[in-house]
């Protein structure tokens, strides 16, 4: 039984973790980046705050985010600066 409850609790810090992550990371990307992917900021940051609650929904939204939404947010100009290289 302990073992179980530890990886209930491990699993459950991992998803906190990985739903702050993506929180931070869909808040600092530029909302005219958003606007020019055509998403919707508000909407994904609201379901990584749901996901911290029930972690499926948080699940299911974060790699809807990682594998489509986010690369349209950093293609539109919501990525870091471009460096200059000689």
């Amino acid at each position: 039984r302990g073992t179980v409850n530890t990886a209930s609790v491990i699993v459950g810090i991992v998803i906190l973790v990985f739903m702050i992550w993506l929180i931070v990371d869909a808040a600092g990307k530029p909302t005219w980046a958003w606007e020019a992917a055509g998403q919707n900021k508000t909407l994904y940051i609201v379901l990584f705050v749901i996901g911290i609650f029930c972690g499926l929904v948080g699940i299911i939204a974060g790699v809807i985010y990682l594998a489509s939404v986010r690369p349209k947010v950093l293609a539109a100009g919501g990525g870091p600066p471009p460096t200059d290289s000689y």
